[in-house]
């Protein structure tokens, strides 16, 4: 898989991996390695330049509406309405979604406090952890995140990994990009290293 931006900015060149269903994977590098935009490239955000994405055994560049209903995508800035309130929000998506607000969801992240604070005035923390119930309303098989703890208060960044630790007993397959040592280490079966200039094009797989 290959990915450039115009004519000199080659971001992903050469990625190539496979995950088991279930299984979480943890993607590590530099910054400007290319982290980001392969995150987006599994969420079908993107379409690589050359390459092949398969997902579910489906191939994901042709089937994108039997895929995006089976993902979810979390990215480090979660595009939430900043002038409407929590609740508002969670409902908003959800609607959106074509889902349920999931109450449950909402009392294991922690939310009930923070329901009718508007997100503008709402803490990092609670932003991404509201960003985080709406992606699994949707019971999504595939979780794609983006530096999911990054910035967080040690309160917030504990109740989004005491959750992602719940999805991997539960058999969701988790991806994520973070640069924090407790993210890879508690939540990552396996990783993916990012090594070389600009993304490079040499990938390590630990286990």
């Amino acid at each position: 898989m290959k990915k450039s931006y115009g004519k000199k900015k080659k971001v992903l060149d050469g990625v190539s991996f496979s995950l088991e269903k279930g299984k979480s994977l943890g993607i590590v590098g530099q910054n400007s390695a290319g982290k980001t935009t392969l995150l987006k490239i599994l969420a079908t955000i993107l379409k690589p330049d050359e390459g092949r994405l398969f997902l579910f055994e489906k191939n994901a560049l042709k089937d994108l509406s039997y895929i995006r209903k089976r993902i979810a995508f979390v990215p480090e800035f979660p595009a939430l309405l900043e002038e409407l309130t929590v609740r508002e929000n969670l409902l908003f998506f959800s609607r959106l979604r074509g889902v349920k607000m999931e109450n449950f969801i909402v009392s294991e992240l922690m939310l009930e406090p923070f329901m009718g604070t508007l997100v503008r005035n709402a803490s990092k923390g609670v932003k991404q952890r509201t960003a985080l119930a709406v992606a699994l309303f949707g019971n999504p098989e595939l979780l794609i995140l983006d530096e999911p703890t990054s910035g967080l208060d040690v309160e917030s960044a504990s109740i989004v990994r005491s959750k992602l630790k719940r999805l991997k007993e539960e058999g969701i397959t988790v991806i994520i990009s973070s640069h924090i040592r407790e993210d890879i280490e508690e939540l990552c079966d396996e990783i993916l290293v990012i090594n070389g200039e600009n993304g490079g094009d040499g990938f390590e797989r630990d286990r």
